[in-house]
């Protein structure tokens, strides 16, 4: 598989149901989001909250409750309130996680907590809980507890978002095991944009931006090592991302992003030269009318079936025209409204 079509991957899958042919229920801004991550920091934000909220904005309002099957080994339910996850189970033949998601009065997200069930047949071999809570104001407080019993006050990991007066992080200071604190400072420009980032490790990154407020450039230094890496980013007429160049100590990435008449990513091209060796890799996608990937550049072919909303229910996956994997999904509509994956 394509080194960074690999990377790209460990961006889309979750741990527990990653296979090879993750681009199920992918569309050309999703592909090119994840792509970006693969070469920018995440800022001053929370990764935890950034993920939650994601998941969130991929189902549509008016939705109480979506079960995901894939064949035969995996099975997923997802409840809704309001517009928000407010629990998920997961079942596997080796293991369960049921996952509940807690929210204030003010919208946002209070706390979380997972408990996963690792199971032989009928035989249990182990539970564990995972808590994290988090406590908003000038400092945002966010808190992680893992494997520990529900009411237990330890904490593993915490983090401390300190926020100036519009709400932009100042200061991140990370708290994680044996005591190992780890401070990041961030400094911003007239249009609240992180132009400086001081990293822990001495490190120093600085921001550039388009006239339209796209990144341009990022520089980081490390006077300690005596170490410059540049990462530019290059755009069209449209403000669409086409190129981006990294040049690290030893390696120098040059990826290369090309559109269809539609604005989707069809594919790109990347150049790799660690010192040793140049690597060339070429990838490509094609979409279907919904905007969905319906093929991707490992010969995997994806085919979906819709309900009357417009949300898939059916997917099918194929390599060489043989299925190797179906997914389905069930949704449950508010005012009792159900739509159904009628196979």
């Amino acid at each position: 598989m394509h080194r960074l079509l690999l990377a790209i991957l460990a961006v889309f899958c979750t741990a527990s149901i990653c296979t090879a042919q993750e681009f199920t229920d992918t569309k050309s801004n999703d592909l090119i989001k994840k792509i970006k991550t693969r070469f920018v920091r995440e800022g001053g934000r929370s990764p935890f909250l950034s993920k939650y909220h994601e998941a969130n904005a991929k189902f549509k309002k008016g939705i109480k409750k979506v079960r995901i099957k894939r064949d035969e080994y995996y099975e997923k339910e997802i409840l809704l309130e309001k517009g928000y996850i407010i629990s998920q189970t997961e079942s596997s033949p080796f293991e369960k996680t049921i996952e509940t998601f807690n929210i204030d009065l003010d919208g946002k997200l209070s706390r979380t907590s997972k408990r996963t069930t690792r199971v032989n047949g009928e035989k249990v071999l182990k539970e564990e809980t995972d808590i994290t809570s988090f406590a908003y104001g000038d400092t945002l407080h966010e808190l992680h507890n893992f494997h520990a019993n529900p009411t237990s006050a330890r904490c593993d990991f915490n983090f401390a978002y300190v926020q100036d007066s519009t709400g932009l992080t100042t200061k991140k200071i990370a708290n994680t095991y044996v005591d190992r604190l780890d401070t990041t400072y961030y400094e911003y420009d007239a249009y609240q944009r992180i132009k400086k980032e001081i990293l822990g490790n001495k490190a120093i990154l600085f921001y550039d931006y388009t006239p339209a407020g796209e990144i341009s450039s990022i520089k980081r230094e490390n006077q300690e090592q005596d170490d410059v890496h540049l990462t530019t980013f290059s755009y069209d007429q449209k403000n669409r991302l086409v190129g981006i160049s990294q040049q690290e100590t030893l390696t120098h990435t040059e990826l290369r992003l090309r559109y269809d008449d539609k604005g989707r990513l069809v594919g790109f091209t990347c150049k790799t030269n660690d010192g040793e060796e140049v690597l060339n890799e070429e990838c490509y996608f094609e979409y279907d009318e919904k905007g969905y990937i319906i093929k991707d550049c490992n010969g995997f072919t994806y085919n979906y079936k819709y309900d009357k909303k417009g949300n898939w229910i059916k997917c099918d996956i194929a390599k060489n025209g043989k299925r190797v994997e179906r997914i389905t999904r069930q949704f449950t509509y508010e005012k009792n409204e159900t739509e159904e994956n009628r196979l």
